[in-house]
């Protein structure tokens, strides 16, 4: 995630290619919970030309791009669409800033544990969750709930997203679900968005083989982001909630949100294979303004937002 002081971040754009499990991992330079680690705030450009992530960055509008479902960015940010070049992602010529009001709300995340194989760092992670109901106010608030995955030094984040709002991937006052990629250069690359309703079940994978691909299955069709970032994925959330622009309780989701665990895998005797582990899953509660009902319920097998 970026970093933050007194906000989280989890997500961004960039494209790197990752070996199998590949990346680096350096444990002193992590960032703190909830965090992307964030360059200097641009100032070149309006304000107004920045747009609200998942993750809790502010992104330049300009280096945010929607790509095709199961469309593939390589590690010159050329955009795949099977084997045809689609187009090239320029670099992002401005630093991300922080959101200006609210941000992240509460997660429920664990660090991967060094394995007997002496892996530490994610290969895949497989939450299922429900559409909650919708808030029964609108006021221009913006939620995002998602499960994911970044790396512990906050460069970048992969997540599929459950969003109410208008977010820079489109929407409104309904439910929606795209995949994002989110890097603290300030750049975000996502797929289309798919509109939900409430009660539809969302499965959702990140999975890291030699590349890596961000999908999930919304009942109406599969969707899938791949991407190839340089990074070890070694700090998972298996549920956060991220709200901008409420003002009043009732403008949050109407009903809590359960993220149920299926598969938490990390590389095996090698990158070729998995093996099953059993984290230590840490929930936290930021809280905010306005001061709602927030908590996270331990189950034996994930977490329940309430809020």
């Amino acid at each position: 995630m970026i970093q933050r002081s007194s906000w989280p971040f989890l997500v961004s754009l960039a494209a790197m290619f990752v070996a199998a499990c590949g990346g680096s991992n350096d444990p002193a330079a992590e960032a703190g919970p909830g965090t992307l680690a964030r360059e200097a705030a641009s100032t070149e450009a309006s304000d107004l030309d920045f747009v609200q992530t998942p993750g809790g960055l502010r992104v330049h509008r300009s280096c945010v791009h929607e790509v095709a479902n199961g469309a593939f960015v390589d590690s010159n940010d050329d955009v795949w669409v099977g084997d045809r070049r689609e187009r090239h992602l320029p670099r992002c010529a401005h630093a991300p800033r922080p959101p200006t009001i609210n941000g992240w709300v509460e997660y429920s995340s664990a660090i991967a544990p060094t394995n007997p194989y002496g892996f530490n760092w994610y290969r895949q992670l497989g939450i299922d969750f429900v559409v909650p109901s919708a808030p029964t106010s609108n006021g221009g608030q913006l939620i995002y709930l998602f499960p994911g995955l970044e790396p512990t030094t906050g460069n970048s984040i992969l997540q599929p997203v459950l969003q109410y709002g208008t977010s820079p991937a489109g929407g409104g006052y309904y439910w929606g679900m795209a995949n994002w990629y989110v890097t603290a250069s300030g750049s975000a690359v996502h797929s289309p968005l798919v509109r939900v309703n409430a009660g539809d079940r969302i499965r959702s994978w990140v999975y890291v083989p030699a590349n890596v691909a961000c999908g999930n299955d919304v009942g109406v069709g599969t969707y899938w982001l791949y991407v190839t970032p340089p990074d070890r994925y070694n700090w998972g959330f298996q549920g956060a909630l991220e709200a901008y622009n409420t003002n009043t309780c009732d403008q949050l989701p109407a009903t809590s949100t359960t993220f149920t665990r299926g598969s938490v895998y990390e590389c095996g005797a090698s990158c070729a294979t998995s093996i099953a582990v059993n984290p230590t899953w840490t929930n936290t509660v930021l809280g905010g303004t306005p001061s709602c009902s927030y908590s996270i319920t331990a189950l034996a097998n994930g977490a329940t937002f309430n809020y």
